[in-house]
């Protein structure tokens, strides 16, 4: 290989390093600011404030259902009448 490309190669690695360390350090003192935040609404027992942090954090509760089909597989079933 060119040497030219050797070092262009190691400088993008280096690059690279740097970057997702410089990444890990923002997102490890936004888990720290966040942690302190929600400390600080669970000992003023503010649960609205509480709930919207974790939320923040985790993201909405999903609640969705995966489609049910007949025994062979065919049919999607729709109606509770036919699921039960």
């Amino acid at each position: 290989m060119d040497i030219r490309t050797d070092a262009t190669k190691a400088d993008l690695f280096k690059c690279r390093r740097l970057a997702q360390q410089r990444l890990r350090e923002m997102q490890d003192a936004w888990m720290i600011r966040k942690a302190e935040e929600i400390q600080g609404y669970a000992d003023r027992n503010e649960k609205q404030n509480f709930l919207k942090a974790i939320k923040a954090i985790y993201g909405p509760c999903i609640k969705g259902t995966a489609p049910l089909l007949t025994s062979d597989g065919t049919t999607l079933l729709t109606e509770k009448s036919q699921i039960l």
